[in-house]
C-alpha cells in the first residue's frame, strides 16, 4: 500500500463521522413516548384507551369476540384472541405513533396514538 492510499482511506473513514458530529447524537435517541396511548377500536368505534405507562392486561370483549391485550414497558401486543387464524397474536409489540395491530375476524384495531402524534421523523422503518 502506498502512502497516498493510506491517506485517502484514513480521510474517508474520518469524514464518514462528520454527519453524526454536525447533526448531533439526538437522531440516534428514541423520542419521548411517555404520552402515548393504545386506542382499541371495534367495528370502527373506540371502545377503550389504554395508557402505555401502566403494565397491565386488558380483556376486550365485543360482539362475542375476545382479544386479550398486554401492555408492558411502553408497548402493547395481543396475547390471546378468539379468532381462528391468530395472525394478530403473531404480530410484534407496538409502541410508536401510527403503528397498529389489526384482527380482521374480530374487527378489532389496536392503534398507538400520542399527544402530539408525531415522532419528528419523515419515515419509520422497523
Amino acid at each position: 500500500m502506498k502512502k497516498w492510499d493510506f491517506v485517502i482511506i484514513t480521510t474517508l473513514i474520518i469524514s464518514s463521522f462528520i454527519p453524526s458530529i454536525l447533526l448531533g447524537y439526538n437522531i440516534y435517541t428514541k423520542p419521548d413516548l411517555s404520552n402515548n396511548n393504545a386506542e382499541v377500536r371495534v367495528n370502527g368505534k373506540v371502545v377503550q384507551v389504554l395508557p402505555l405507562t401502566e403494565n397491565n392486561i386488558y380483556i376486550i370483549s365485543e360482539n362475542g369476540n375476545t382479544n386479550v391485550i398486554e401492555v408492558l414497558n411502553g408497548s402493547a401486543r395481543i396475547v390471546n384472541a378468539s379468532c381462528r387464524d391468530g395472525l394478530c397474536i403473531k404480530h410484534k409489540a407496538i409502541s410508536n405513533n401510527g403503528q397498529s395491530i389489526i384482527c380482521l375476524p374480530n374487527k378489532m384495531q389496536l392503534n398507538i396514538k400520542g399527544a402530539n402524534n408525531s415522532l419528528g421523523y419523515d419515515i419509520l422503518i422497523n
